[in-house]
């Protein structure tokens, strides 16, 4: 890992990043929280269960659009759903389900422009790059999986 990436893990450690989002549609809020006019969404060093969590979703956007530096919208507007998913699940930071609300909030209260520069910073700035491939080679790789035991293993004793 270069001293970069080992800056921004060291940073993300000791000062997570918080994301301030302005309330345009409150619809989907909660009663409780519907007449803010912001709403703010920290982002944590995550847990491997945290990881896992976002693994599904983000591996559905190519890595073209997710180890891109260069804002491409018009592909990555195709990926929003998804990207809003990995956001709201390392927002909430926990191994339960995140509010039903979070996804809907951040498709109605972000420009597509805004979503890809929160996904690009919340998820690559954590690496996850780096967990995601660790994800696919373990499952790969994990002998554990049905399809790969061999015959020979007994089934019954």
């Amino acid at each position: 890992m270069d001293k970069q990436k080992q800056d921004l893990l060291q940073a993300l450690i000791e000062k997570p990043s918080t994301y301030e989002i302005q309330v345009s549609d409150n619809s989907m809020l909660p009663d409780n929280i519907k007449k803010r006019k912001t709403l703010s969404f920290t982002i944590k060093p995550p847990t491997i269960e945290i990881l896992a969590k976002c693994a599904l979703p983000a591996l559905k956007i190519p890595e073209s659009i997710r180890e891109s530096k260069e804002l491409k919208l018009d592909e990555a507007i195709e990926y929003r759903n998804e990207m809003a998913e990995v956001f709201a699940i390392l927002a909430h930071g926990k191994a339960t389900d995140f509010p039903s609300w979070y996804v809907p909030f951040v498709l109605n209260n972000l420009t597509p422009k805004e979503l890809y520069m929160l996904f690009y910073e919340s998820v690559l700035k954590l690496q996850t790059d780096f967990f995601l491939n660790s994800f696919q080679i373990a499952n790969q790789n994990n002998p554990m999986m049905m399809n790969q035991i061999n015959d020979s293993i007994p089934t019954n004793s």
